[in-house]
Parts: structure tokens; sequence; C-alpha cells
């Protein structure tokens, strides 16, 4: 076998053995939905338990260095939607590439409603492995006047949930 046609089979297999790994496409907006509602819910334990203990760090300025990432994440959600009474609605713009869902999505709370906007428009993409969230990241869509509004007052006031975003 000639080596280009070996590497061409390795490039293959591997392919493969990634495409039999990835969650379905309904299975990951299952677990989207699911995310969404049990945010909605204040549901802290149930939102932990969809975290996997080996999540990516989050860049969130409120975490410590002792904090384990899954509590990092928590703690990222828990303050910047949960306790300010934050409403995520799904827009009901969504894709997958893989295991990493794209879900568009609109963020109501008391912080955004203070710094004088009346929502914030982005999409949450979220890896999945073994049904488990092992990374998240909010993308907020800065051609979005309000949502534009929104950082900009956080970025000017250093309020902890602008870390992720402040060179946006």
């Amino acid at each position: 076998m000639s080596h280009s046609m070996t590497k061409a089979l390795i490039a293959a297999l591997a392919f493969a053995g990634t495409a039999a790994h990835a969650q379905a496409p309904a299975d990951l907006a299952e677990l989207f939905a699911k995310y969404t509602k049990i945010v909605n819910a204040g549901d802290v334990a149930g939102l932990r338990a969809m975290i996997s203990d080996d999540v990516e760090r989050s860049s969130y300025r409120a975490c410590t260095p002792a904090m384990s990432n899954k509590d990092c994440l928590t703690l990222y959600i828990e303050t910047t939607v949960i306790k300010n009474h934050g409403k995520i609605e799904e827009t009901g713009s969504f894709g997958v590439d893989g295991d990493t869902i794209y879900g568009g999505l609109v963020l109501k709370s008391d912080v955004i409603r203070a710094a004088g906007s009346k929502r914030v428009l982005g999409i949450d993409e979220i890896k999945v492995k073994d049904g488990k969230i092992v990374g998240m990241k909010f993308l907020p869509n800065l051609q979005d006047p309000q949502t534009t509004k929104y950082f900009d007052h956080i970025r000017a006031t250093g309020t902890p949930s602008s870390q992720p975003y402040v060179n946006h």
C-alpha cells in the first residue's frame, strides 16, 4: 500500500470514528432545550448535573483559581442569569457542528435592564460529550443595538460578567 493511500485510509478512519461518536442533532436540540428550562427554573443542582466534571475553564473573572472548572461555569450562569431573575428565550436559530450546539437566544434579566437594555441577543456555543456540557461560551450579537448598549455598560463599569467580552 502506498504512503499516500495509507494516510488517506487513516484520515478516513479517524473521520469515521469521530462521526460515530457525534450525537444526533435531535439529541443536542433536546439537551439545549433542557438547559434553557433548567436555567429558567433557577435549578442550580440540575444545571450542575448537566455540566461534566472535566468541563473547559470559563473565562468569567469572578472565578477564583481555587474553583473547579465546573464550579466556575456554574457560578457564571448562576450569577449572570439565575440570581438576576434572568430568562433565556430560544430564538429557534439552532445549529450543530459535530458535538457542538449553537443555540440562538434572547436573554433578559435584572442586570440587563439596570444597564438600560431590554434584552441581549446572542448564541450559546455548547460543547457536549457523553450527554454532558464540556464547554460553553456566550457569543453576543454585537450588531444588535440593545446588546451593544449592555456590553458597553458592563465594559465601562467593569462588572465581572464583562470579562469574556472585553476585547470584542
